[in-house]
């Protein structure tokens, strides 16, 4: 039986700073690693790291956004 925190995740978008609400498809992850063993995982929006990207990268565009 998993056990239910009345405190929600909160997360915070490493570009905006601003609190990401945790409804699909956000908040998106990005993990990096830092050596051999470790990893630094942290939270984006997914407009936030849209804008951030160089036009020529190719990012998957989630069916519930409209553009």
């Amino acid at each position: 039986m998993a056990i239910q925190s009345s405190n929600p995740i909160a997360y915070q978008c490493c570009f905006c700073a601003q609190a990401i609400e945790n409804v699909q498809p956000e908040p998106l992850l990005l993990t990096l690693a830092v050596d051999e063993d470790g990893e630094q995982v942290l939270h984006t929006h997914y407009a936030c790291l849209k804008k951030a990207l160089h036009p020529s990268v190719p990012l998957f565009v989630w069916s519930t956004e409209s553009e």
